[in-house]
């Protein structure tokens, strides 16, 4: 049986599968909005695959559980403050428009919720002495009982009716502590080992009918999108499915877990990187013919390999350095939170002196 609170490498191979099922999927979008009919239709039928990513990653993170770190928050945030700017740089370079807006988001990655999961997973990570509690304080019934209410919300509704009610398809908080809430729920209560074979043949079929879903939509409307969304109860299903699969696997790698710490890196600057192969590889010029999907396989795998060196580079370079920075910025937030504190407090009891006075 796999030992659920020991990390293995056969799931930090997940994350990079993952990343690049995302790469994948965003490199499609460079393809342009107009597509031939047979491009369209391999979009729509790799996306229900590629999309799975985002998914997993929450998956992964609830199965594991992250506590909060002022230090890793920091670290985190410089990361994307970094790549952020880079890619401002290289808009500028390619004389792409900027704004005041842009410079600000690129400064304030994380507030101005540039890369929203980036933005939600530290909100989730603030959060996680909350989340982290409710499978001590809540009964196994219960538990379940909170993650289905969240997922009604979340997830069915979006799915059966294509309300959705949270917004951004899934991209927010209250879907992204539901998957999880499952991870937690899965680490706590589920070390059962599932034979491979049975979850491989369910994860076909529950990706298939997502597709043929999709296809019909399409067929009949001209719509697509509302089956492989990430608030998709077909995605959500499909991703509990393959993280199944890895975690029934167990192997040792030190590359595999080396690789595995820059997907976060990968993710924030694959939006900067991707501009630049789209120089050497302008996919829109290809959106009518059938070597779209080819070069979009030599695209994404550059992205995702120039993003994975250029991101140990910098930890290289930089490590030192950001180690040292990131020792001073904790310091001073520290000291900045307690005289906030003790600031809000005397405020507050003056103000509710005040309403008291008779």
């Amino acid at each position: 049986m796999v030992e659920a609170r020991k990390r293995n490498s056969s799931i930090e191979l997940l994350r990079i599968l993952c990343i690049f099922g995302i790469i994948f999927m965003h490199t499609i979008a460079y393809g342009g909005d107009k597509l031939a009919t047979y491009n369209r239709l391999l979009l729509i039928a790799v996306n229900c695959i590629t999309n799975l990513g985002v998914t997993c990653f929450m998956l992964i993170s609830g199965y594991f559980g992250v506590s909060f770190s002022l230090k890793k928050l920091i670290r985190l945030d410089l990361m994307v403050i970094f790549y952020s700017v880079a890619h401002l740089a290289i808009r500028f370079a390619l004389g792409v428009d900027t704004g005041k807006t842009d410079i600000l988001s690129a400064v304030f990655p994380i507030l101005s919720n540039l890369y929203w999961y980036i933005t939600v997973y530290v909100i989730l990570v603030i959060l996680s002495p909350f989340l982290n509690r409710i499978p001590e304080k809540l009964s196994r019934d219960a538990f379940l009982r909170l993650i289905a209410i969240l997922l009604f919300f979340s997830s069915v509704v979006p799915t059966l009716l294509s309300f959705d009610l949270l917004g951004r398809e899934g991209k927010n908080v209250v879907h992204m502590a539901a998957i999880y809430l499952i991870g937690r729920y899965i680490r706590q209560y589920d070390n059962r080992l599932y034979a491979k074979g049975r979850l491989l043949l369910l994860l076909a079929g529950n990706i298939g009918v997502t597709m043929l879903l999709e296809l019909g939509l399409f067929f009949l409307t001209g719509r697509y999108s509302l089956f492989y969304r990430d608030c998709s109860l077909f995605t959500v299903c499909s991703s509990i499915l393959l993280f199944n699969v890895f975690r029934s696997l167990h192997f040792e790698s030190r590359i595999v877990n080396k690789i595995a710490t820059t997907v976060l890196a990968v993710y924030v600057f694959s939006y900067g990187f991707q501009r630049l192969v789209y120089e050497l590889i302008p996919l829109k010029k290809y959106a009518f013919s059938p070597l779209l999907f080819p070069l979009i396989c030599i695209f994404a795998p550059c992205v995702v390999v120039g993003c994975i060196l250029i991101e140990l580079l910098r930890q290289k370079l930089f490590g030192g350095v950001e180690g040292r920075l990131v020792e001073s910025l904790e310091t001073m937030l520290r000291n900045l939170h307690g005289q906030l504190c003790r600031l809000g407090h005397a405020v507050t009891g003056k103000v509710t002196e005040f309403i008291a006075k008779k």
